[in-house]
């Protein structure tokens, strides 16, 4: 089960996360749906570290770290760069 606890995000003063609590089953499968700028990326970094948010993400009751972040996959319709990977790193992801 993967767990978000009143996660918040603000870039400056426009606030990307507030407040955000939700949970997700073993084997669910989840999509994200919003306007531009609603926060969905956002949410998905900070569920895997690429971002710093306030409020707890854990998977199974434990962190997100890398010893169990392969568990997770995410899926983008869109090119994604994540400044903390090394090149090596984007080819394993995608």
């Amino acid at each position: 089960m993967i767990e978000l606890s009143h996660l918040t995000k603000a870039y400056g003063d426009k606030k990307a996360l507030d407040d955000v609590s939700l949970s997700f089953a073993p084997g669910e499968i989840v999509g994200l749906f919003g306007e531009n700028g609603a926060g969905k990326t956002t949410l998905l970094h900070c569920m895997l570290g690429y971002r710093r948010c306030g409020g707890s993400i854990t998977l199974d009751g434990a962190p997100i770290t890398r010893q169990n972040i392969a568990r997770l996959s995410f899926a983008t319709c869109e090119h994604s760069f994540f400044p903390q990977l090394t090149p090596e790193g984007h080819r394993e992801f995608y």
